[in-house]
């Protein structure tokens, strides 16, 4: 069941099956779809058994969005300098991390296709060497979470990373796969059917027919969000539209607090949150919302407009009419053991004209226009389409049938 704005109140059918594998003792993974409440799911878990079990994930800034931690600061991994016997060896040797890992009984990795193979592999030999345990990880029980279907990983130096799922460690944990598929970000399932064959990097004649059914020139009065392949275009853009308003523009910079010690730049820290160093505004803009609302009233994604603007709160209109007034939040960083090392804290606010395919990950836009030519990543036209609520409040300048796919290892995985 959803509130209006798309808010997940409760389980579905799918989501019960699926709870009640996670509180069985085995490894798990789980996964299905953007938009059918994997995070919920886990949310739900972590609630019903007030559980305090460590959350993971693969970046600072997804890290962030869970109020979680880093899979690699979780594990000492830092950079891995000297391969995985040199990291191993500076984990192990730290008796923080000892400590840490000594106590674990059980750990979430989130957005588990994001996870480089040798970071998994040195985790594990970090966790059996401290647990004196040779079963994988050491005997710590793992949930994991993700869609290989979606974006890959990415490496500066490596053109194409080995799917995790492929590694021989990942056999020997050997989790039970958990696939929901009931979308609570849509309600046309016809939509979901297009979005499935799309996931699979299937481009049949309905695909075709439904794409082609949504091309649409990007209006200079468009009302939603364009998403773009890189993130220069994506600030131009937004920049450009704030420019035509002749409203007073605000300025807020994002506030940056941090334990005494830490010595990582401002810059670096505000990069795990959503948010820019300066978040410039003007009443009328158009922007997201970047934060799930416990109460339901808005999800990250959730388009609004300004209508007025003071040092302490933002009133919002939303899409759908809604008011809604904002007051500052905080994101927090937290170290391997958990502990907030930095608070940053600002309007939780985006320009909403703009923002790119792998910044809108998580997000579920109200009003979408993207262009699907030449996209060069599998998953990469299938992430864009999925961040639409609606169908037809999706609008697609060009595509080519060459943007639609899918790695044939990950769809063979998933059959």
């Amino acid at each position: 069941m959803k509130s209006k704005e798309g808010f997940i109140k409760e389980l579905n059918e799918d989501q019960k099956i699926a709870l009640t594998a996670l509180s069985t003792t085995r490894n798990v993974f789980l996964t299905g779809p953007a938009g059918v409440g994997k995070t919920f799911v886990i949310n739900s878990y972590l609630k019903q058994n007030l559980k305090k079990s460590p959350v993971l994930a693969s970046t600072g800034a997804a890290a962030v969005q869970i109020n979680g931690r880093t899979f690699h600061s979780f594990f000492g991994l830092g950079i891995m300098e000297g391969g995985i016997s040199k990291t191993v060896k500076r984990a192990t040797e730290s008796s923080r991390i000892q400590k840490r890992i000594a106590k674990t009984q059980e750990l979430i990795i989130d957005e588990i296709s994001m996870i480089h193979p040798q970071a998994f592999e040195a985790a594990d030999l970090i966790a059996k060497s401290i647990k004196f345990n040779l079963s994988p990880f050491g005997g710590i029980r793992l949930i994991l979470t993700g869609d290989f279907l979606q974006l890959p990983p990415v490496d500066r130096f490596e053109k194409k990373i080995p799917w995790l799922f492929t590694h021989e460690l990942w056999k020997q944990v050997n989790p039970v796969k958990i696939e929901l598929f009931k979308s609570m970000r849509t309600e046309s399932q016809e939509f979901v059917n297009i979005l499935n064959k799309i996931r699979l990097g299937n481009c049949d004649s309905h695909v075709e027919a439904f794409l082609n059914s949504r091309v649409a020139p990007l209006k200079d009065d468009f009302d939603g969000t364009v998403l773009f392949g890189r993130k220069a275009e994506a600030e131009s853009y937004n920049q450009n539209m704030l420019n035509k308003l002749k409203t007073p523009l605000k300025e807020f910079n994002t506030e940056v607090s941090t334990v005494t010690g830490i010595q990582t730049p401002k810059g670096s820290l505000i990069s795990y949150s959503p948010l820019p160093e300066v978040l410039l505004l003007k009443e009328g803009a158009l922007v997201m919302i970047r934060k799930n609302d416990v109460e339901g009233e808005y999800v990250n994604g959730t388009l609004a407009h300004i209508k007025s603007i003071s040092d302490e709160s933002i009133v919002l209109k939303t899409k759908s009419g809604k008011q809604i007034t904002l007051l500052k939040e905080d994101f927090h960083v937290l170290d391997g053991d958990g502990k907030i090392i930095a608070t940053i804290c600002n309007f939780p606010l985006t320009l909403g004209w703009a923002t790119t395919i792998h910044k809108s990950q998580g997000a579920s836009i109200d009003c979408l226009h993207v262009n699907l030519r030449a996209l060069w990543e599998t998953g990469q036209a299938y992430v864009a389409l999925s961040r639409a609520k609606d169908p037809n409040a999706l609008f697609i300048e060009q595509w080519t049938p060459g943007s639609i796919k899918a790695d044939g290892e990950v769809v063979k995985f998933y059959s």
